[in-house]
């Protein structure tokens, strides 16, 4: 029984396999050498291609956070750089008050206030003549008439003095305001007695130019009173931070109350 003849069909279809098994090894090595051993130990080619863009990826990260955090310095170095030259060309640090510490508040609500201070200075100049007036055994009305009004600007100037000295008095308190120097500290009582002195130009304009008449009718005194505040109050407004000009000129500020 010698060796039989393989069937032709047989050997023609083993030849066709081992063809194609060639063809399907040869390819990987077409596409590139980096897919080459992923075909021989069976890996999928595209998947270890996608892996790799995923690892060159994740390391181009640290790369970008290191140019992150070298830029970081530079920029505070060039941050502190611009304040060290904004604080060395800026103004005085003791004048440098936020703008809010400056301006004054609204011209309605210090007007508000200086009649609400008027009411009570009408008030306590009505107390201080009837004590002045039991205490002298007045029994005239024109009797010490001057002393009187010596005694009550000097009663008025100590309640005001006091109050300012301690930032505000009971209206200023009601409306929200306070008065500081330009400094923005407190009054000492040298300038809150100078601010009252001033403040004297409320009054003194009408008073002067009715002081020569006699009056029998007092309703032009009290148009020319009330016009005179309305005028003086109004030219607060060609003040730079809109404060009165005797707060000016007496180095004070009226500014909202904290």
């Amino acid at each position: 029984m010698g060796g039989l003849p393989e069937p032709v069909g047989g050997g023609k279809a083993q030849a066709r396999r081992r063809r194609r098994g060639g063809q399907a090894a040869a390819a990987p090595h077409r596409r590139g050498g980096a897919a080459g051993p992923a075909a021989e130990t069976g890996a999928d080619p595209e998947a270890e291609e996608a892996g790799e863009r995923r690892q060159d990826r994740g390391g181009a990260r640290p790369g970008g956070q290191q140019h992150a955090a070298a830029a970081a310095p530079a920029a505070g170095a060039s941050a502190a750089a611009a304040g060290g030259t904004g604080t060395a060309t800026g103004a005085d640090p003791a004048l440098s008050l936020p703008a809010s510490g400056l301006v004054a508040p609204s011209l309605r609500r210090r007007l508000a206030s200086l009649f609400y201070e008027a009411f009570l200075a009408f008030g306590l100049a009505m107390v201080t003549a009837f004590v002045f007036s039991v205490v002298t055994q007045m029994r005239h009305a024109l009797y010490g008439r001057q002393a009187l009004g010596a005694v009550i600007t000097v009663v008025l100037g100590l309640y005001f003095t006091w109050s300012w000295v301690k930032g505000r008095t009971l209206p200023m308190q009601t409306w929200r305001m306070r008065i500081v120097d330009r400094h923005g500290q407190a009054l000492t009582p040298a300038r809150a007695a100078l601010r009252y002195v001033l403040c004297s130009i409320w009054v003194l304009p009408p008073v002067a130019a009715f002081a020569q008449q006699h009056l029998v009718d007092w309703k032009p005194v009290t148009a020319a009173f009330f016009g005179w505040v309305l005028v003086w109050a109004w030219l607060s407004r060609l003040h730079p931070q809109r404060q009165f000009w005797h707060d000016a000129w007496a180095g004070t500020r009226l500014v909202d109350a904290a």
